[in-house]
């Protein structure tokens, strides 16, 4: 099956989620991005505003084939994750 997009919202988080890119906490409060697509069965993840940025302008390949502890390695991830201000305790894994 393939990905088929179906909508992104930039909801305030009701209580703190995990980034599906970065793997840290999106914490309550916070404004993020919710994507919402089916591979055959209907799929929905979060992730932060700023990392929605950062993979704007991925492939499909780049999506399939990226895993989260990879993008957190790379030198933009944490250009991106030093503006999240993100207090320290959501900072642990």
């Amino acid at each position: 099956m393939s990905w088929t997009h179906i909508s992104d919202t930039k909801p305030k988080a009701r209580r703190d989620y995990r980034c599906e890119l970065c793997g840290l906490t999106i914490p309550k409060g916070i404004v993020h991005v919710k994507r919402v697509g089916a591979d055959g069965e209907l799929i929905s993840f979060r992730m932060h505003v700023q990392c929605d940025e950062a993979t704007r302008k991925w492939s499909f390949e780049e999506w399939e084939n990226t895993e989260p502890w990879t993008f957190r390695n790379e030198d933009l991830a944490g250009e991106i994750l030093s503006k999240l201000l993100i207090p320290d305790k959501y900072l642990k894994h």
